[in-house]
């Protein structure tokens, strides 16, 4: 029996040793294949890294296989499906994203029926430029009559919500009355545009005569709620906070709170901040109750937001800019040499959520930027103004007037900007903390230089000026496509960018004008 188990324990030593012989090679070949294929993998991992790191880099291959530095250019169009050319090479139509080689190029847009968009730039590697602004005019733009008026208007400025309010004077049982509308321009329907705003009787001062004064559109509320009139009578003046909504909520606010006011602004809830005397307060819009009073020394002041504001006050030595948020202490930014509230203005900027401060001087045809102007380091009220981001002196300065552009549109970039002469404008580029100027000529006469009367922001990254003819032409925020729009006897056209069409109104004969409509569709 004991020699029988010593076999059996035999055969199973040996059945046993064999497969664990086979197991081991195997698992040595699946071994060396997983190192293999971990391998491959890792270092195909590596690789796509490495590539999309320095493809993130703005580094690509080009069809020789040599290494290329290059950049992102997105571009827009209106209208869409613009064929794009890059350096002369038809490379894709609008909406696009293209990868650009480092360097300097020229970006070309074409259209059947409209004129030619160009644009020279440059570009550096991991570098995204945007063109969202190009909107391309008809080779012909025809004007057509829109809306006749027997009696002459005046017209305010567009409002955010596409509105124009109006106003004419007209006779009635002997008494001399105004005559207020509410235009929606982008109303297909002439007969539709226009409806009337009752306001109370007694919302204007007649003068001595019984007649009323000359009127003024100055500022709209941003919610387009609102609309701020001045109304000049027998050498004085008063303030009109026009309710466009509620018409009959509408207040005479120099006569309601007893004595002079000086200056007017909103905030974003149509409530009204009013320089009274020298406080800045804020006020209820329908009741004119005071909610809170924001400084008690002040020359002049601007909102720029619900909570921030900036304004002047009266020193020894001219005049202090300071800057304030909520109900916190305000931070002195700038000393001017000049009380002439006049000669100076100032805009506050948000770029990509980075404030800045605009100041210009006309006296000393001084332009000063501060970045983030309520930082803690420029500690309280009373303390030395600090050195300023960006400081530039004019050979000559038309108007401290800053003109800034509205921060509607998708892509990034703020700018303002002044006139230096007739026909030179200057503008600061928030986004590059950059700045330029140039001189508006027309491309078939570059000789001729516009001569400027007024200028305005189209939108975000156009501009409109109209000259002292009384032409109209629209152009980039760099001077680039400028385009003859119209002339007129007005301020300013009334451009719809969702309607792709602008209104001119004109005078057409004595006691009467028109509006005429500009389609930039093409037929």
């Amino acid at each position: 029996m004991i020699k029988k188990d010593n076999k059996l324990n035999k055969d199973k030593t040996r059945v046993k040793k064999t497969p664990r012989i086979n197991n081991s090679n195997e698992f040595r070949a699946q071994f060396i294949k997983r190192v293999v294929v971990y391998s491959i993998f890792g270092l195909l991992t590596i690789v796509l890294t490495l590539l999309v790191f320095y493809r993130a880099k703005g580094y690509t291959f080009t069809k020789n296989g040599q290494v290329e530095k290059r950049g992102i250019v997105l571009i827009d169009s209106a209208p869409v499906s613009a064929k794009i050319f890059l350096d002369g090479k038809e490379v894709d139509k609008t909406d696009s994203k293209l990868e650009v080689p480092e360097g300097d190029h020229i970006i070309r847009l074409e259209a059947e029926g409209y004129k030619t968009w160009q644009r020279s730039f440059a570009i550096g590697r991991e570098k995204v430029i945007w063109f969202y602004y190009p909107f391309l005019i008809p080779e012909t733009l025809s004007s057509e009559l829109f809306i006749t008026n027997q009696t002459p208007k005046k017209y305010s400025k567009l409002s955010p919500a596409g509105e124009v309010v109006s106003f004419s004077k007209s006779s009635q049982n002997n008494l001399e009355a105004i005559n207020l509308e509410l235009l929606n321009l982008k109303d297909e329907d002439p007969l539709k545009v226009a409806k009337p705003l009752i306001a109370p009787t007694t919302l204007f001062t007649r003068q001595a005569s019984g007649g009323l004064g000359d009127i003024s559109f100055v500022e709209w509320s941003p919610n387009g709620d609102s609309i701020y009139i001045q109304h000049n009578y027998d050498g004085k003046q008063e303030l009109i906070n026009l309710r466009v909504k509620n018409p009959l909520e509408s207040q005479n606010l120099t006569r309601s709170l007893g004595t002079e006011v000086k200056e007017l602004h909103y905030d974003s809830r149509s409530r009204v901040y009013a320089l009274v005397g020298s406080e800045v307060a804020i006020y209820e819009p329908k009741t004119l109750a005071k909610e809170q009073v924001i400084t008690s020394n002040a020359s002049s002041f601007q909102v720029f937001s619900d909570d921030r504001f900036v304004f002047s006050q009266v020193t020894d030595s001219g005049s202090a800019i300071f800057v304030q948020e909520g109900q916190n202490i305000a931070v002195k930014v700038a000393d001017l040499n000049t009380n002439d509230v006049a000669s100076f203005d100032y805009k506050y900027i948000i770029n990509r959520r980075t404030p800045y401060l605009a100041i210009a001087n006309l006296n000393t045809k001084e332009l000063q930027i501060f970045k983030n102007p309520l930082d803690t380091s420029l500690a309280t009220s009373t303390s030395q103004p600090t050195a300023p981001l960006y400081l530039a002196t004019f050979s000559e300065l038309k108007s401290a007037n800053i003109e800034d552009s509205p921060g509607n549109s998708s892509q990034p970039g703020m700018y303002i900007a002044m006139q230096l002469t007739n026909s030179e404008l200057f503008i600061y580029d928030f986004e590059e903390e950059s700045s330029f100027s140039y001189k508006l000529t027309l491309k078939e006469q570059p000789e001729k230089q516009l001569d400027v009367l007024s200028y305005s922001w189209l939108d975000s990254h156009r501009l409109q000026a109209r000259t002292v003819e009384g032409d109209v032409y629209y152009f980039d925020y760099d001077g680039n496509y400028l385009n003859l729009i119209g002339n007129t006897a007005q301020e300013f056209s009334y451009f719809i960018k969702s309607k792709n069409r602008a209104f001119l109104v004109s005078n057409i004969e004595s006691g009467s004008n028109q509006i005429n409509l500009l389609n930039f569709k093409k037929k």
